[in-house]
């Protein structure tokens, strides 16, 4: 029977947002007041990582509790389907009695488990505006009209794109964070580099539109983030409405960063630096978690759900699901630093690489070489000296680098050894190696070549492939 004295969940993932773009972890501009506000009421998790590059592998992790070796999910839009053994965070409150309701576009897997699963849209001919975080919320209210009415808890998950590419926000937001002269000054070269990379080349050119001026684009990116908060506060304001705020855990998280005009990667979400790495989390839960709370230490993605878990009373299920993240509750309980000293990650999306992040050190290595960027093949970066990743350390360092490699490649033989998996990256390789229009640019229930061959799909463990 349900418990309808348990708490309800909301989850908000807002696509390929980078921590340090919002106000609440310090950015220059004020870009998110309205989750600012609900950061100062409850708890912001300072160093929280992304471990599994980019959307698919990191909403995996996520709703799954657990590592990539694991739940094998390390491309974008592969054909492999997750294990129905291992279920997903809405899939278990489902089962505890929770109505699930969703607004997301990512289907396959990620619809396990709900009730109700809402797709939404927005116009996407215009090269000038693009308001996804408008389209989102004509999904959600009508979700919120209906949990509203339940005698159950609820669970609902909702997916905003606004920071993705293309950045094209709508009025009064665009050019607020500029601080140029002329986004299409000729004289600029900024983004000579971007124009001339082969797989982004036509698809930036279309959305950019002749812009020169890089600090000109990563200002739409903030903007986008300003439109999102804008759209989330009327979100807020129904459920204040709804009276659906008072026994809720509101969360509010990313699956993954984004590229700027750093590292010559320009505009998109691969790479293992810290801008790709680095996402919010933010959670709010009225006479439960502490207000004001900003806890220090490494925390993953894999932790969302078995914090979750224990939040809302069901925690007897994180050691029965046999997960790999942890609850972050008896830190916020304690008001201590989460004591984690190694994370383990990894990027199959433009690039195959994969590595390490202490608290000091990065270190990450190419799995296939070159890259499409020709990075160097081995990276390694002193995060407390360089914490920008400017300074390629390795070659200065291969003493650093052989420990790093045995200490990822021990605890890759530990994890294959445990689950009885495969590497994914030993027989998974790129599935996208081109982005040519804006049609193209945000993901909707992918399902790409993955270049998996038969016998190397036999190396997989319980896992199929969608026909």
């Amino acid at each position: 029977m349900p418990n309808k004295d348990r708490p309800n969940v909301v989850v908000i993932c807002i696509d390929t947002l980078r921590s340090d773009h919002l106000s609440c972890y310090g950015f220059k501009h004020k870009t998110s007041p309205n989750i600012d506000k609900i950061a100062s009421e409850g708890v912001l998790v300072y160093d929280m990582l992304s471990p599994a590059i980019p959307t698919h592998p990191g909403h995996t992790n996520m709703f799954t509790g657990v590592d990539y070796i694991r739940h094998q999910i390390v491309q974008q839009g592969s054909t492999i389907d997750l294990d129905e053994d291992i279920k997903t965070l809405p899939e278990i409150l489902q089962s505890e009695g929770y109505y699930t309701a969703a607004a997301d576009n990512l289907g396959r897997w990620f619809s396990r488990g709900y009730d109700r699963y809402d797709g939404y849209s927005w116009e996407q001919e215009s090269t000038d505006v693009w308001r996804k975080g408008e389209g989102v919320n004509a999904a959600i209210m009508p979700i919120l009209d209906d949990v509203a009415g339940r005698d159950e808890p609820f669970y609902c998950f909702f997916h905003y794109w606004d920071p993705h590419t293309p950045y094209l926000p709508p009025s009064p937001h665009a050019g607020n964070f500029y601080d140029g002269d002329d986004p299409k000054d000729p004289d600029n070269t900024s983004l000579h580099q971007a124009y001339n990379f082969e797989p982004f080349g036509n698809y930036f050119r279309q959305w950019m539109g002749g812009v020169t001026d890089s600090k000109y684009v990563n200002s739409l990116y903030d903007a986008e983030i300003a439109y999102c908060d804008e759209c989330l506060a009327k979100v807020f304001a129904r459920m204040d409405e709804l009276e659906l705020m008072e026994n809720t855990l509101l969360v509010i998280t990313s699956d993954h960063g984004e590229e700027l005009d750093e590292h010559g990667l320009w505009y998109d979400h691969h790479g293992l630096y810290e801008t790709n790495m680095r996402v919010p989390l933010i959670m709010k839960m009225p006479d439960v978690l502490p207000e004001g709370q900003r806890l220090e230490g490494l925390a993953t993605l894999m932790d969302l759900t078995p914090t979750v878990l224990d939040l809302v009373g069901l925690g007897d299920h994180i050691a029965e699901k046999e997960m790999d993240g942890r609850n972050l509750v008896p830190y916020i309980n304690d008001d201590k630093e989460i004591d984690v000293d190694v994370v383990y990650i990894v990027e199959n999306s433009w690039q195959r690489k994969r590595g390490i992040r202490t608290k000091k050190w990065k270190y990450f290595e190419a799995v296939e070489t070159p890259d499409l960027h020709n990075r160097p093949p081995v990276e390694l970066y002193d995060l407390e000296a360089d914490p920008e990743e400017n300074i390629n350390l390795a070659e200065e360092n291969p003493d650093i680098c052989q420990e790093m490699h045995d200490m990822y490649v021990e605890w890759l033989e530990k994890r294959m050894e445990e689950t009885g998996n495969a590497d994914p990256q030993t027989y998974q390789g790129i599935t996208l190696r081109r982005v040519g229009s804006m049609s193209m640019a945000v993901p909707t229930d992918m399902k790409l070549d993955d270049g998996i061959d038969d016998d190397d799909r036999g190396k997989m463990k319980g896992y199929k492939r969608e026909e």
